[in-house]
């Protein structure tokens, strides 16, 4: 493969749909490598593992040290019908 997949197809799709959005639910500090393939928002997990967990200096530097754009550009939740929480 020569071309990111993500890329191509968001590309393709917003030639069709230019108001459509794209959100990623992603794992493994993968949210800004995709929000830069062109998903609008992706799942901060991270941020929603240290609500869980109840720690609140991990929330803290977790949002203080994310850029604005991350911050704005995450879907913040505070629910996972995956999980228990």
């Amino acid at each position: 493969m020569t071309a990111e997949f993500w890329s191509e197809a968001i590309n393709a799709v917003r030639a069709e749909f230019p108001e459509f959005l794209f959100i990623a639910e992603v794992y493994w500090g993968l949210e800004t490598r995709l929000q830069e393939l062109g998903f609008d928002f992706t799942y901060d997990k991270r941020l929603y593992d240290y609500l869980v967990a109840k720690n609140a200096a991990a929330v803290q530097k977790h949002l203080l040290e994310a850029s604005p754009e991350f911050v704005f550009r995450g879907l913040h939740f505070l629910e996972n019908h995956d999980e228990r929480g």
